[in-house]
């Protein structure tokens, strides 16, 4: 068994910085989006713009 762990996929959120800061630690890591994040930053987005549901 090897000690570091097989990381092969990340979750994030929507920040720059973390997406780069990874693609540059671990290239082979497939990084994904959250959707809860995503869902939010519409959410607010729409909020911001007086919308309404």
């Amino acid at each position: 068994m090897t000690k570091t762990p097989a990381v092969t996929t990340l979750v994030a959120d929507f920040e720059k910085a973390i997406w780069s800061g990874f693609r540059q630690a671990m290239p082979t890591v497939a990084i994904r989006s959250c959707n809860f994040h995503m869902g939010q930053a519409v959410w607010n987005k729409a909020r911001s713009l007086g919308l309404q549901v």
